[in-house]
């Protein structure tokens, strides 16, 4: 099923003080780069630094239904978005990227992941876009990571966490059948009204 998450990070608290004493917090700047796990991810200006398969539908292969994100997509959602500024990494060569966000959470500044996507049959590549994200959480001194997802790698990943907690959300789909409920659909915030209220 899809869940929203909330991971919590050590600067929590340095950000609960600073909206206690009034202090009215700059929004954060992302960097160009992120060097993890021997890898580096950069910052993407346009949709055609980004490897993508299948003509958009990353995971054709695995799922029932598959939410497209081609260049046409990527380009309206996110670099040409009039309402957020987001910013996007790849990883040269790999079929994967991720979008980052910072965000209002309870008056205290987050990081969304809004979307990400990579090679399924690499399972190591999500691990290393969390790692990621966390780098750029604890850099900036945020207070927590937002995403939400139906992605059930990543479930495994933080369901020991006792930093993260995650709350279940409904998923209205049009008229497609699913065939069985354990049937895979990929779902991220970037597929959600959810996002813009953040």
């Amino acid at each position: 099923g899809v869940r929203k998450y909330c991971l919590l990070s050590p600067w929590i608290i340095w950000r609960k003080i600073i909206r206690f004493v009034r202090v009215t917090p700059s929004t954060p700047t992302m960097p160009t780069s992120i060097h993890v796990d021997n890898v580096t991810f950069t910052r993407c200006q346009t949709p055609k630094e980004i490897n993508i398969p299948n003509d958009g539908y990353w995971n054709r292969d695995i799922c029932e239904v598959d939410f497209i994100r081609d260049e046409e997509f990527l380009n309206k959602r996110f670099f040409l978005n009039p309402v957020h500024r987001y910013d996007v990494y790849t990883i040269k060569g790999e079929k994967c990227y991720f979008v980052l966000r910072p965000v209002l959470f309870k008056d205290i500044y987050a990081l969304m992941i809004v979307d990400f996507r990579y090679d399924y049959t690499k399972p190591e590549l999500i691990h290393t876009i969390f790692k990621a994200a966390q780098k750029v959480c604890n850099q900036k001194r945020l207070g927590a990571i937002l995403f939400t997802t139906s992605n059930k790698n990543v479930k495994s990943l933080f369901d020991n966490n006792k930093l993260c907690k995650s709350y279940p959300v409904a998923f209205v789909g049009g008229k497609k059948n699913i065939s069985s409920k354990d049937s895979l659909v990929y779902l991220t915030a970037a597929d959600s009204d959810d996002e813009f209220h953040k």
